[in-house]
C-alpha cells in the first residue's frame, strides 16, 4: 500500500518517511513544492496521481508565535489544509493520519488527558490544529488523530535525529498527563 507523508521535509515529515521506509512500505513523500495544503484542486490533482491507501498530515504552521501574528495563515494550513486532506482523502477510499498537538487543551487538568475530554485550546495554534481535527473527524471516513506533546532532536554526530515522545505513555491508552497543553 502506498502511503503520501504530507510534510515530508520537516521535522516529523523526515521521520516518518524513514521509518516507513525501513519497514518496507512503498512512501511517496510530499513536500510543500509537490503540494500545497491550501490548495484544494492542486491537493486532489497530486494525490489522485499518486493514489495512496493512507495519507499522513505532518504538515503544519507550529511556531505559536507566527500563529498569533498570522492567525488567518495559520487556519489556512493548519485547518483548511486538514480540510482538504480529509476531503480528498474521503473520496479516495483513503485513510487519513492527522497530526495534532497537546495545545488542543489548556493545561489546566491535574489528571491525564483522555481522548473525551473537551478541548479548550488557549491561543491560535490550538484552535486551528483543533479546526484541523473537526475537519479530519467529519470529512475523512477513515482517520486517526494523532495528539503530541512535543518533538524534539537529539543531537547525532553531523546532524539531528527527531525523537517522538508520547506525553506519559505509561498511563495508558488515550491518556496524557495535563502539565503540558495549552502553553
Amino acid at each position: 500500500m502506498r502511503i503520501a507523508v504530507i510534510g515530508a521535509t520537516g521535522q516529523l515529515g523526515t521521520d516518518v518517511c524513514r521509518a516507513l521506509a525501513a519497514m518496507g512500505d512503498d512512501v511517496a513523500p510530499m513536500t510543500r513544492a509537490e503540494l500545497e495544503v491550501c490548495d484544494v484542486d492542486g491537493v486532489a490533482r497530486v494525490l489522485r496521481e499518486v493514489n495512496p491507501g493512507v495519507i499522513v498530515n505532518t504538515s503544519a504552521m507550529h511556531h505559536v508565535e507566527d500563529c498569533e501574528s498570522r492567525p488567518d495563515q495559520a487556519f489556512e494550513v493548519n485547518g483548511l489544509g486538514a480540510r482538504n486532506l480529509a476531503l480528498v482523502a474521503g473520496d479516495l477510499g483513503a485513510v487519513l493520519i492527522q497530526i495534532s498537538t497537546d495545545y488542543v487543551f489548556d493545561g489546566a487538568k491535574q489528571s491525564p488527558y483522555l481522548e473525551t475530554d473537551l478541548p479548550r485550546p488557549l491561543n491560535v495554534y490550538g484552535n486551528t490544529k483543533l479546526a484541523g481535527e473537526h475537519f479530519a473527524r467529519r470529512l475523512a471516513p477513515k482517520h486517526f488523530i494523532l495528539r503530541f506533546r512535543a518533538l524534539w532532536q537529539k543531537p547525532l554526530p553531523g546532524k539531528g535525529r527527531l525523537k517522538l515522545r508520547w506525553a506519559d505513555a505509561q498511563a495508558g491508552p488515550g491518556a496524557r498527563r495535563g502539565s503540558g497543553g495549552g502553553r
